[in-house]
């Protein structure tokens, strides 16, 4: 057991011992202080057992942990739980295990022990457990919280099934679990937006209220859009879920917004990017929902780079898949107007009209011209109908140009010659840019963006192909 009571005070003898190994001391240096220390009340047998009561001798070995033990080898629940806990961690756990976990407790001791709310070892929990959480917080609600830093995971079987057990078991006992992971096993670079996890890391997921946010931001993109960020990120849905890293040396903690990754079974997508935070501000107690603030965090502003960075990307991508298009039909036309310019002789000339309607039939013959001053003119009457509705619709960037009507009123005006190519795309921005408009931004391509997002919108509304 790490701790006992000297007169009615707790003395957390594994608490003492790693406050001066990070002063620099030796085993053996520190053995020598507490038994300067505490040498006579051990020789009274003044300690006792937090549990029960009973007596406990003070051990102190120079090469195993610092512990108390009943005497004659007694047992109690915190013994046995301790027993337990110890052989848990000594098949599991490396190194880093103790100061990682003396990190936390201090962390939450410092928020909840004003509050009388006890942050204790998890072996002194009152009830014999098979598997031992490092931590154990009670609320006055009667809420419960297990919380364990796992250092030495496997990637095997067994070490994937102690996991799953350990999950369960807190289930069964009414405890709410938290687990936070060494950040040596963390995987990202620079390189990919990706990161594979192994199977023990799968069962430690959570889903928590931030999470949900996620997906349900990443629902609200427009069809088209969510199926262009599936393509891109291969995946097939937005079920969103995260993982905490610890990073004991640098006190910081990493979260990754996890995606898993279409045709794989342990690749994930990192959205957007990993959120790195203090670990003092990832155990933030937040007492009304009696929950971990990492599990609540504010991430409105990277939802709206991720929404501007994909918005972006998706609108290149259409421009260069217009331009394709534009070429292929370039080339089409072209090929068309070969065939009929080799075929001139089969004009046939209308039997009536004047020589400027006979004219201008000849031409749309020799031209290849498919499109009738009709079917402009009933489009541009149905564009009319929806004019004001059109002027009222909104686009990403509009807010650059100013104002937001008068730029779109000559982009309206002048649809019908850019969609039948009488002029192209920078014409009509350029007719937009020296107009009476006020260009906000200094980035010429929002200017384009909101154009083209404009465009696509009256496409659709008007169901034009």
């Amino acid at each position: 057991m790490d701790s006992a009571l000297l007169h009615g005070k707790e003395i957390n003898i594994n608490s003492e011992f790693i406050m001066h190994f990070r002063i620099g001391k030796n085993q053996s240096e520190i053995k020598e202080i507490l038994e300067n220390k505490y040498r006579d009340f051990a020789k009274k047998s003044a300690f006792r057992c937090i549990c029960c009561g009973s007596i406990v001798n003070l051990i102190m070995p120079l090469q195993k942990k610092f512990h108390f033990r009943h005497k004659d080898n007694e047992s109690c629940t915190y013994s046995d739980n301790y027993d337990k806990y110890t052989a848990q961690v000594k098949k599991y756990e490396q190194g880093k295990h103790d100061i990682g976990k003396t990190l936390i407790r201090t962390y939450l001791q410092g928020q909840l022990n004003p509050l009388h709310i006890p942050v204790i070892e998890g072996y002194r929990y009152r009830s014999k457990l098979s598997i031992v959480p490092d931590l154990i917080v009670e609320f006055p609600s009667g809420v419960k919280w297990a919380l364990d830093f796992l250092t030495g995971l496997r990637n095997n079987k067994s070490y994937t099934e102690h996991i799953s057990n350990r999950r369960m078991i807190y289930e069964e006992h009414g405890f709410k679990s938290y687990f936070f992971i060494d950040t040596s096993w963390l995987a990202i670079n620079e390189i990919t937006p990706y990161t594979t996890l192994i199977e023990a890391e799968e069962q430690l997921l959570m889903n928590s209220s931030t999470d949900k946010e996620w997906k349900l931001f990443l629902n609200k993109f427009q069809p088209e859009e969510k199926e262009y960020i599936q393509n891109q990120k291969l995946i097939s849905n937005f079920n969103v879920r995260s993982i905490a890293y610890f990073d004991i040396n640098n006190r910081e903690c990493t979260i990754l917004r996890l995606i898993k990754k279409k045709y794989s079974d342990s690749d994930y997508y990192i959205v957007h990017k990993p959120t790195i935070i203090s670990m003092e501000e990832a155990l933030s107690v937040n007492l009304k929902y009696e929950a971990l603030s990492l599990l609540n965090l504010n991430e409105e502003i990277a939802m709206n780079d991720f929404k501007e960075i994909i918005l972006e990307k998706y609108h290149l991508y259409l421009a260069s898949e217009e331009e394709t298009r534009r070429a292929v039909n370039r080339s089409r036309e072209g090929n068309e107007k070969a065939v009929e310019m080799n075929s001139l002789s089969t004009f046939i000339p209308p039997s009536k009209g004047s020589p400027n309607e006979i004219a201008k039939a000849y031409m749309l013959h020799n031209m290849g011209i498919k499109v009738t001053p009709e079917y402009l003119n009933k489009k541009e009457k149905e564009l009319k109908r929806k004019r004001e509705l059109l002027l009222n619709k909104s686009v990403v960037y509009e807010s650059y140009i100013q104002p937001i009507s008068g730029w779109k009123e000559i982009v309206l005006d002048n649809f019908f010659s850019f969609h039948f190519e009488q002029i192209d795309f920078n014409e009509l921005r350029d007719l937009v840019i020296n107009s009476e408009v006020d260009l906000i931004s200094e980035d010429p391509k929002k200017v384009e963006y909101a154009i083209s997002m404009y465009i696509d919108v009256i496409k659709k509304e008007i169901k034009l192909q």
